[in-house]
């Protein structure tokens, strides 16, 4: 058995998955698995995914959702599919994106070096921008040591995280008030184990018009400020939500316990709106930029 496995979640990607799976296939870290499970893709995908499972071993084409469910319950049923198996290190990915030929190896690399407990790695990534140019997601600003905005903001793309076994174990069932599978994997993390970040760009994540992670649709003043307003708008429903979501959080069962999920709890549970914005001020709880943090101040 491969110590390590690679989960991916497919739906309609024909355009780009072929040069995806090829970039994975082609790592100089050579001992893992790649499980795939499609939600209903109505394209060439399943073709594409079959053709390349016969040129090698290590690609798994499974059947374990039913059609379009979306990628927070199709990754669910991959992590509750592989916890059955003996894998150490747990790795996601996107179908559209393009590895590195060192993601595995380096990652892996740094897991070992630094892995305490319940463990998550994830590391930079460059992406290609509306003009056509090209960005590493972090640069030396941004605050990759500030967990507590990751409460609020969750910067950690689930394409460029590592996971130990113990970490699987704790997730479990992903709940459906999680925004989707690394946000959950990340709070379970700050929670019962740890966060570590390998500063060195490992894979390309494509942008474009029909994936889950678009810059292009967010372009545009009236845009940001209709979203501004209508997160704003439902703040009773976000307030529930993440509520509901850390009290899922705090009911697995570990005797290591951070304070991060349990003092944001706190803060929105509290009846006055005055003691939950200060609560929040104090617990350093924010946004990554001033207008993020004015919406958390509004909407808790």
């Amino acid at each position: 058995m491969n110590k390590v496995c690679i989960l991916m979640a497919t739906f309609n990607g024909e355009r780009f998955i072929e040069t995806q799976i090829r970039s994975i296939l082609n790592q100089t870290y050579s001992k893992f698995d790649l499980y795939i499970n499609d939600d209903g893709s109505r394209d060439g995908t399943i073709k594409i995914i079959e053709k390349l499972a016969t040129e090698d071993s290590r690609v798994h084409l499974l059947k374990l959702s039913d059609a379009n469910n979306g990628q927070l319950y199709n990754f669910d049923k991959l992590m509750q599919y592989v916890s059955k198996l003996d894998y150490d290190y747990i790795m996601f990915s996107d179908q559209d994106d393009i590895w590195y030929d060192n993601k595995v190896k380096d990652t892996l690399s740094f897991m070992k070096k630094n892995e305490s407990g319940a463990s998550m790695v994830y590391t930079n990534y460059k992406e290609n921008k509306a003009n056509n140019t090209f960005r590493s997601a972090y640069n030396q600003d941004f605050p990759l040591n500030k967990h507590s905005i990751l409460m609020f903001q969750n910067w950690i793309m689930g394409c460029t995280v590592m996971i130990n076994k113990l970490l699987l174990s704790y997730s479990g069932q992903i709940p459906s008030e999680a925004d989707n599978h690394d946000n959950w994997i990340m709070l379970v993390a700050l929670t019962y184990g740890n966060v570590f970040y390998l500063n060195e760009v490992t894979m390309f994540h494509r942008v474009h018009d029909n994936n889950v992670t678009n810059n292009f649709s967010k372009s545009g003043i009236l845009k940001k400020t209709y979203s501004f307003v209508n997160d704003v708008l439902h703040y009773k429903k976000f307030r529930l939500k993440k509520i509901n979501l850390c009290k899922k959080v705090l009911a697995i069962s570990s005797d290591r316990k951070t304070d991060f999920v349990y003092s944001f709890y706190k803060c929105l549970v509290e009846k006055n709106k005055i003691k939950r914005v200060i609560e929040a001020k104090n617990g350093n709880f924010r946004g990554l930029n001033i207008h993020e943090t004015m919406k958390l101040f509004l909407m808790i």
